[in-house]
């Protein structure tokens, strides 16, 4: 599948460095409508790996990223701990534009958020192990082993480091369908990895495609990540 960069606050899709006018729902419709019907009893209740540190939107943060399609998308905010939303950014990779981390021509990217209060660290995002491909899959097995330091901190052009972090998940269903068929008689699924999950707590982790935005203290909203990763 050609790689995709999505972006939820308009309809441009970037493939292949070309840009297409396209809706971003239509891209997660890969079923015929008579099977876009939510199927068994999974729920959208985004990404297990990071729940203890994601919360509802503060309604600022909301009037910033709006959620279109609530079916498929789900949104977060990044806490620490002690309840801080204020984070400094480090990451492995390379920047499109200045602003989004893509993956370097050795790896794929992988971002930790630090509180800016205390330094407690988070890991936001590693492409090798987070959504469909990385966690379900195995997809990037070869590159775990790749040193992949998060060495570089993130600055906008005015110089901005410290930022409120929104993290917003798509789950498509397509691959929702393909988690039932792929159960056994416990309601287990087995990984690429070969470890094996109650399908609940695996399509949490099994996201399609992820956008997470930087929001700094003068509201100015910049893209961290822009993946798909099904």
């Amino acid at each position: 599948m050609p790689k995709v960069a999505y972006n939820s606050g308009n309809t441009n899709v970037r493939c292949n460095n070309k840009t297409a006018q396209m809706g971003l729902f239509n891209f997660f419709k890969k079923q015929d409508k008579q099977d876009q019907t939510p199927q068994g009893t999974l729920m959208l209740q985004g990404p297990k790996y990071l729940r203890k540190n994601l919360a509802i939107p503060t309604p600022d943060l909301i009037d910033i990223v709006k959620i279109k399609y609530p079916d498929i998308q789900w949104i977060g905010q990044l806490i620490t701990s002690t309840q801080n939303r204020h984070f400094k950014i480090q990451y492995y990779g390379d920047l499109m534009n200045n602003e989004t981390i893509i993956g370097s021509d050795k790896g794929v990217q992988r971002l930790i958020a630090i509180d800016s209060s205390t330094d407690e660290e988070i890991l936001l995002f590693d492409k090798t192990v987070h959504g469909w491909e990385g966690f379900i899959t195995d997809a990037y097995e070869e590159q775990k082993s790749i040193p992949r330091l998060v060495d570089k901190i993130y600055r906008t052009k005015k110089n901005a480091d410290t930022f409120r972090i929104l993290f917003l998940a798509f789950y498509n269903y397509g691959t929702k369908q393909e988690l039932l068929e792929l159960k056994n008689a416990e309601g287990q699924v087995e990984l690429g990895n070969g470890s094996v999950l109650n399908i609940q707590d695996a399509f949490d982790d099994a996201f399609d495609a992820v956008v997470i935005y930087a929001i700094d203290d003068n509201g100015n909203r910049f893209e961290l990540i822009n993946e798909e990763l099904a």
